[in-house]
């Protein structure tokens, strides 16, 4: 039996202001899967919070280039305080 192929993607932790009420939270996942969308991604959140996200790639692997756009999407973005977007890995290996 052959290995899977590697789903090359990539995490991403985000925490947003502490002022903002759940109206904001749920606008930020919105426009955040769209921008991802946009780009052939998607993202699952992996934890209770919405905070951590594992994002992969509908037709082919994620990469560096999609890491930096993430980037600086994130830090264009008034209510996120902070954002951390990891390196390319295989997630299939990471779950």
């Amino acid at each position: 039996m052959t290995e899977p192929c590697p789903a090359l993607g990539f995490f991403v932790s985000v925490e947003l202001a502490p002022a903002d009420r759940r109206a904001v939270r749920e606008r930020f996942r919105e426009s955040w899967l769209a921008f991802l969308a946009d780009r052939g991604l998607y993202a699952m959140s992996v934890g209770d919070d919405g905070r951590e996200w594992a994002v992969g790639s509908e037709a082919s692997q994620a990469s560096e280039a999609d890491c930096e756009a993430a980037r600086r999407w994130l830090a264009a973005r008034p209510e996120v305080q902070r954002a951390g977007v990891g390196p390319i890995e295989d997630l299939n290996e990471a779950s």
